[in-house]
């Protein structure tokens, strides 16, 4: 069909110039129909040697075409036929709502770490340009490069890192900060921006003067001066062990062994303290180093990316660290064993969580939707083939968490009906009905489809996208988190989080463009847990080998 239709659009802009009346006032041919020529009998000649030009110009381009067409096989003539992907106008659509989200930051926000889209205004967070910085890896995957341009003159010229504020978050500034840097770095191998890498992170060692063998959780960028969170003296799991990757790297590149042997003393700890069924609780003592028995076990906050973690660290550096890959492989079976149910009526798996009397409660937050790619990811590296059908059915869940909502946009934690005469599987609770246009789920939907091929993830990520269209662009300009999915009412919160740009946006762009999605094979690539590119150590390096030791 495309071919026809290509081929037919060729012939008639052959044609085109001369069927028009204004060709020749005495002399007009119906080459259409290849009519007789009615002129005075001194043009009529002059005629028919166009039309006999005309009719060789077309069977030479016909000829050629078909000789491009067919391309000879061991003798044989075969038809060559190129497929247009129908998702690339998505992608298009995609690139637009990052131009657009962009331009409302570079607009209002500007050298601010989040827009506020509604009032139009900035936040400051870190002091770090955090949109701009973790956009910048997306912006040049989309080849965006005047923004991305205008983004590295500003981190040339102004990112000074020197907040003098006690509450910036490590973990929030090594995932979406230091691995901003480093994907832009491994993308563009312009140096400015392995030298404010390097600059950040060394300020961040700070953040290693702690009590136990776990980093503090807050840092004063200005004083270099860290300690834990005001609220708890506890360290939740996933803020302590979802550092490694970024130090890893960031010892690759600059050939000092510092970052990753803190990272990897960390792990290496993790190792070795009680588990149930190979899962950890969220909270750990800042004195100790030990995990709090009373606190909850979850795929969800507090916990998720350190079981990302454990697989792309292991992978990271050549598969060299076989310490990971069995916690890894632990704490999948503990997954299955004490976290996965099944609602009704419509069997739909979910993973829940342990609440501190180790019972399981029916409830998964948004954020557990990152699994189905993480478990897909492992069984292309090797990982038990039981895994991809948890992926599977987790997939499908994640995806009715949009579809079963009124606006088609999941909220932030679901419980799901185990009762047998339930007759709906997904119910919301006040509180936790929002949609702050998180990439979970875009993330998973990602990987199923790079993995299985199955276009169905495709379309499911199509479907979430249409509905971010809807519900949360504003006229404006920008994008702003929706209040209440289960709502027909259309009310949006203030705010734009910087992951909009670097994670969700990203993913449905390499969702959609298989070219802009091969260019980060997945052995060769891992996403950080902000899907910022890094390379695999495919040769191991050796310092990082050292420090997993």
């Amino acid at each position: 069909m495309p071919l026809r239709l290509i081929y037919g659009k060729t012939v008639n802009n052959i044609f085109e110039p001369f069927t028009k009346k204004s060709y020749s006032p005495s002399c007009q041919l119906n080459l259409m129909r290849f009519s007789s020529v009615h002129c005075s009998r001194g043009r009529r000649w002059k005629s028919i040697v166009i039309q006999f030009s005309i009719i060789v110009l077309i069977l030479n381009f016909t000829w050629w075409s078909m000789l491009n067409l067919l391309q000879d096989d061991g003798g044989k003539l075969v038809l060559k036929v190129t497929i247009i992907d129908p998702y690339l106008e998505l992608a298009s659509e995609v690139r637009e709502a990052t131009l657009d989200s962009w331009n409302a930051y570079k607009e209002h926000a500007w050298g601010l770490d989040e827009l506020r889209p509604i009032s139009q205004t900035g936040r400051i967070w870190m002091g770090t340009a955090l949109t701009m910085v973790d956009s910048l890896d997306t912006l040049w995957i989309m080849n965006l490069r005047h923004e991305f341009a205008k983004a590295r003159q500003w981190i040339t010229e102004k990112l000074k890192f020197d907040l003098n504020d006690d509450h910036i978050n490590v973990f929030e500034i090594t995932i979406r900060v230091l691995g901003g840097l480093l994907s832009a770095y491994s993308l563009s191998e312009e140096r400015v921006f392995l030298e404010k890498a390097e600059t950040l992170g060394s300020k961040l060692q700070a953040t290693f003067d702690s009590q136990s063998v776990l980093p503090n959780v807050n840092i004063n960028l200005a004083l270099q001066v860290s300690g834990p969170a005001p609220w708890t003296n506890d360290q939740s799991l996933a803020e302590v062990s979802s550092l490694q990757l970024e130090l890893n790297q960031l010892t690759a590149v600059t050939g000092n062994i510092t970052y990753a042997l803190k990272g990897g003393k960390i792990l290496k700890h993790l190792h070795t303290v009680k588990k149930h069924r190979g899962l950890l609780n969220t909270e750990f003592s800042t004195k100790t180093g030990e995990p709090r028995e009373y606190s909850r076990i979850t795929m969800g906050a507090r916990g998720d990316s350190y079981y990302e973690y454990l697989l792309k660290v292991w992978i990271q550096n050549g598969k060299t660290a076989d310490f990971l890959k069995q916690d890894y492989i632990a704490a999948v079976d503990g997954i299955k064993e004490l976290l996965v149910g099944y609602s009704q009526p419509s069997g739909f798996l979910f993973v829940g969580e342990l609440n501190g009397s180790k019972k399981r409660i029916p409830s998964m937050e948004h954020l557990v939707c990152f699994l189905p790619g993480t478990l897909a990811y492992g069984v292309y590296h090797g990982m038990p083939a039981d895994h991809l059908q948890i992926a599977e059915g987790l997939m499908r869940t994640c995806y009715e968490m949009y579809r079963q909502m009124p606006k088609h946009l999941s909220p932030e934690r679901v419980i799901f009906s185990e009762a047998p005469d339930s007759k709906l599987d997904i119910q919301t609770t006040p509180g936790s009905r929002s949609n702050v246009l998180r990439p979970e789920t875009m993330e998973s939907l990602f990987y199923m489809y790079r993995i299985t091929r199955n276009s169905t993830y495709r379309d499911w990520g199509k479907s979430i996208f249409q509905a971010f269209q809807q519900h949360a662009h504003l006229p404006s300009g920008g994008y702003a988190s929706v209040q209440d999915v289960t709502s027909t009412e259309s009310k949006n919160n203030d705010e734009m989080n910087s992951f909009w740009i670097a994670e969700t946006l990203k993913y449905a762009y390499l969702l959609f463009n298989e070219t802009a999605a091969s260019l980060f094979p997945f052995d060769r690539w891992v996403f950080n847990t902000e899907a910022h590119p890094l390379p695999i150590h495919t040769t191991p390096n050796r310092l990082i080998q050292k420090a997993y030791q």
